[in-house]
């Protein structure tokens, strides 16, 4: 197996680890989209609700004691997602450094496998053109030899 066949199959392989990367860079912007669009919901709920409480404040005693208990949920949950959303940020950028370092990679052995070739076919050419020089130095010399 030549070098360049090697590092193709190095390459073959980096080009595997990229896609993975790629995939789980996906997944996880997409669970990050995901928990933005349910902390937006749950704002927009907390919002409505609040707005709610605001307009029937008449009420008292147990209900406005409910009321509040469960607006102390909706902000637990708001702040869980927050904190979600955080972690979700997190290993996007993680999941991106690692894209971009596989990316770089690949770069790199993309410019030795095109240095390889580039080196092998001056090689063959070499040998291409010492053959001729060959054959044409025999001819030469059978032309010559012929005479004498």
């Amino acid at each position: 197996m030549s070098r360049k066949q090697r590092i193709e199959t190095v390459k073959r392989i980096m080009d595997e680890r990229r896609q993975d990367a790629s995939r789980a860079l996906a997944h996880r912007r997409r669970l990050l989209d995901e928990a933005r669009q349910r902390m937006a919901e749950l704002v927009g709920y907390r919002d409505e609700y609040a707005s709610k409480m605001a307009e029937s404040a008449s009420g008292f005693g147990v209900q406005l004691q409910d009321s509040w208990r469960f607006m102390a949920r909706l902000n637990s949950a708001i702040d869980e997602h927050r904190t979600r959303i955080e972690q979700h940020s997190l290993a996007v950028e993680q999941s991106l450094r690692r894209w971009c370092e596989t990316q770089s990679d690949v770069a790199v052995i993309d410019k030795v496998i095109e240095r390889l070739g580039t080196m092998e076919r001056r090689v063959q050419e070499r040998g291409e053109q010492r053959l001729l020089d060959e054959s044409a130095r025999v001819r030469l010399l059978s032309r010559f030899g012929e005479e004498a």
